[in-house]
């Protein structure tokens, strides 16, 4: 609150008497300090080097204020000159007390050109070692912005930062030999060295997952997602309600996603952290406090279950300080790794159907190009093609199918995409697979949704909504995520008479979903 003083005219007036008086006062020191150092007095160029080693200590080495170390110099010495004289004798010398930020951009660019060589290098400002905690210290307080332009400038990206003379950063590295290569002697950025630390974390996470035996990764099987999908279906479900403006139905939604963590996390699937990370996007698109919150919650979980050493919490720990904005930013480089690491040979099978699954939702949140995502798939149902005769692999080829088919929707081929869903539906493997059949359904009535068939796609979302009433029940998540499509195009397109009984029905849901859950704080 701003509190407005009650005489105006009286404050001002006392102001200008202090200026007035300040100035006349500044003006009587200036008058006396030139009295105190005569012009015949000024520091000659031997005087200055007489003092170079005296004053580089005091102001480079302890740091000292230029108005110190003039005082003292003044004083003890008797060695007098103007502040500009200093300045103009500081840059000869090449002293510098700070960093500045085209010449920490330079160091880094150059410390990456001589990582290869198997030594650390000496940096070099002006000819001189540069402090190691100096620099880390300069780069912890940059903001954020300026650490993604660093991060630039040490990959050699072009970026429009003012140029560095030189002669004036220079890095030195001793011939190669036997020593252990140092691929960032510099701690560089958080955005660089947290998504090097997440890799790290995974590789180890992964051999000893396998070395244990927690994981068996037979290269001939295909890793299905199995309980994480329900967990990823809630979080994908609340995201939607929370765009539709349905925020206390999101938050009973988010309860049990939460909730259903728990168990998750105890059981370790080698798909959890994948499964995690799509949950954590949806979050970030949109609700940056709500990817914070969830990753507390997680990495606060985490160290429950097991302990802060394990992979999972330091996983968790680093995504949340990497913070929404770099989670996007890394998510190819840190999905990618993670699947090279559990595909145990080069034509392992294991990642084939969470592979399609990540690059249909990644291209749905605006991180992959949706030509680039339907390559991949395609890629992979070349080579599911040749499995066809498990049944199990038929039914991945036909998940795989189900993901084409809204991939192609999403580019506008609509009647393409009701090809290949009419297609699958033809397979008997189908009718023993409830939630693709499902999901063939509800991709027919989205299509008809978006191409603008009203008629076609208030039947067809009846239809998905009925099928998964008599399968689940009411107080399923998949019902749920169904009845809230259907709800909110009804909304949509003016039949607020149906969606107001579809809305009285997905209460129920959550209700009954939620029953027994205690609530969890959720800041978004």
């Amino acid at each position: 609150m701003v509190r407005h003083p009650g005489n105006g005219s009286s404050i001002m007036k006392s102001l200008s008497s202090d200026v007035s008086s300040g100035t006349r006062s500044g003006a009587s020191s200036s008058r006396s300090a030139m009295a105190a150092a005569p012009s015949t007095q000024w520091a000659s160029s031997s005087d200055w080097d007489a003092h170079r080693a005296t004053i580089t200590d005091m102001y480079e080495a302890q740091g000292m204020k230029l108005r110190e170390v003039m005082k003292i110099m003044q004083e003890k010495h008797h060695f007098y000159a103007t502040a500009r004289m200093y300045k103009a004798r500081f840059q000869k010398w090449g002293l510098q007390k700070t960093l500045r930020f085209e010449q920490v951009g330079e160091l880094l660019r150059l410390n990456m050109d001589h990582a290869g060589v198997g030594k650390p290098s000496t940096r070099l400002i002006r000819g001189k070692p540069v402090d190691e905690k100096r620099l880390r210290t300069y780069l912890r307080n940059l903001p954020p912005e300026k650490h993604e332009l660093l991060a630039k400038m040490a990959l050699g990206s072009p970026e429009p930062a003012p140029p560095t003379p030189p002669s004036v950063v220079s890095c030195r590295t001793p011939s190669p030999g036997p020593s252990i290569s140092h691929l960032f002697y510099i701690p560089p950025p958080d955005d660089l060295r947290m998504p090097e630390e997440c890799i790290a974390t995974m590789r180890a996470y992964v051999d000893e997952s396998l070395a244990t035996g927690l994981w068996s990764l037979n290269p001939n099987e295909v890793l299905r997602a199995g309980a994480l999908f329900s967990f990823w279906n809630l979080g994908r479900t609340a995201k939607r309600l929370l765009k539709a403006g349905q925020t206390k139905q999101a938050f009973r939604v988010l309860q049990s996603c939460f909730h259903a963590y728990r168990a998750l996390l105890a059981a370790q699937s080698p798909l959890l952290f994948l499964y995690t990370y799509v949950v954590c996007l949806f979050f970030a698109d949109g609700y940056p406090s709500l990817y914070m919150s969830f990753l507390k919650y997680i990495t606060d979980l985490s160290s429950i279950v097991y302990a802060v050493s394990h992979p999972l919490h330091v996983l968790f720990k680093n995504m949340y300080l990497m913070g929404p904005l770099a989670a996007r930013t890394n998510v190819a480089c840190l999905t990618q790794s993670y699947m090279d690491f559990c595909r145990v040979s080069p034509d392992s099978m294991a990642m084939v159907d969470v592979e399609g699954f990540l690059s249909l939702h990644f291209a749905g949140m605006g991180l992959h190009d949706w030509k680039d995502a339907e390559a991949t798939l395609r890629r992979l149902l070349t080579t599911l093609e040749l499995h066809r005769g498990v049944e199990a692999m038929e039914a991945v080829y036909l998940d795989a199918r189900d993901d084409l088919a809204s991939m192609v929707m999403h580019q506008g081929r609509f009647d393409e995409a009701r090809d290949i869903i009419r297609e699958s539906l033809k397979s008997p493997v189908l009718q023993r697979y409830p939630l693709l059949h499902a999901s063939c359904y509800r991709n027919l009535f989205l299509a008809d949704r978006d191409q603008g068939l009203q008629e076609e796609a208030i039947e067809s979302g009846y239809k998905v909504v009925k099928f998964t009433i008599n399968l689940w029940g009411m107080s399923d998540s998949k019902t749920i995520t169904v009845l809230s499509d259907l709800r909110n195009y009804l909304r949509e397109i003016g039949r607020d008479e149906m969606a107001d009984k579809l809305n009285e029905d997905c209460e129920t849901a959550i209700n009954e979903l939620n029953k027994d859950l205690e609530d969890i704080d959720l800041t978004v």
